[in-house]
């Protein structure tokens, strides 16, 4: 996905924080990023094999959140 696009996904999080974190992601091999040649250039981010391993647990994670967690007041 896009950079516009990831941030579109995620209103409550600003540019420069989603940009941090996908540095961060990058860093530690869950996430690719792949500069797209122009015009207009463009990057895309893309799940890792690493990354696509975690799904599973983060899978679990929200199901759980979501069943004992209080719908209102939890981030």
């Amino acid at each position: 996905a896009g950079f516009a696009e990831l941030a579109r996904a995620l209103p409550g999080i600003s540019e420069s924080v989603l940009s941090d974190r996908l540095g961060e992601l990058v860093r530690v091999g869950l996430v690719s990023r792949t500069v797209r040649e122009g015009p207009p250039v463009g990057v895309s981010y893309e799940l890792t094999e690493r990354g696509a391993a975690v799904l599973p647990a983060l899978d679990a994670l929200a199901r759980w959140a979501h069943e004992n967690l209080p719908a209102e007041g939890c981030r």
